[in-house]
């Protein structure tokens, strides 16, 4: 397994690609599993991309590269379920918009609800690959050490 980002190693996988994704707090293990996502579509190097997250009473750092902000406002039935449509509006939004991921100011994260403003941008590089969906296989979101650990594989 090879580190994409800080806490976040790819799996090794048949058909798809994934990772196992580590975090101190939620809002980490979210981050990370977005910039994880990120390093995938455009390959390892992530340039100058921060590891860590506003708090949610912090002002915004500085804007991103492009300086452009977007809501994002997920709900589901578990943790699992959140992180999966979390990566999933973070894929519409680069699919759709060119938006690539760069940091979050959470709002609200909880088991069943997030909200949050994302910073980022269009990336000028080509992708090295294209991830169709976040898949539900193998998923794993659970409590570890006083953490968080997960573990996701997209289809491709």
């Amino acid at each position: 397994m090879d580190e994409i980002h800080p806490g976040v190693k790819t799996l090794d996988h048949t058909a798809d690609v994934g990772f196992e994704v580590h975090g101190a707090t939620l809002a980490e293990l979210f981050h990370r599993s977005a910039m994880g996502m990120m390093a995938l579509i455009r390959g390892a190097d992530l340039g100058e991309a921060p590891d860590q997250v506003d708090a949610p009473d912090a002002e915004p750092r500085a804007p991103y590269a492009t300086g452009e902000w977007r809501r994002i406002a997920v709900e589901a039935e578990d943790t699992a379920g959140l992180l999966v449509g979390w990566l999933r509006e973070l894929l519409l939004l680069h699919e759709m918009r060119r938006f690539d991921y760069q940091g979050a100011r959470f709002q609200t994260l909880d088991d069943n609800q997030l909200i949050a403003r994302v910073g980022g941008g269009p990336d000028a590089r080509p992708p090295v690959r294209e991830i169709k969906g976040v898949t539900y296989h193998g998923l794993r979101v659970e409590p570890e050490d006083g953490g968080w650990r997960a573990r996701v594989i997209f289809d491709v």
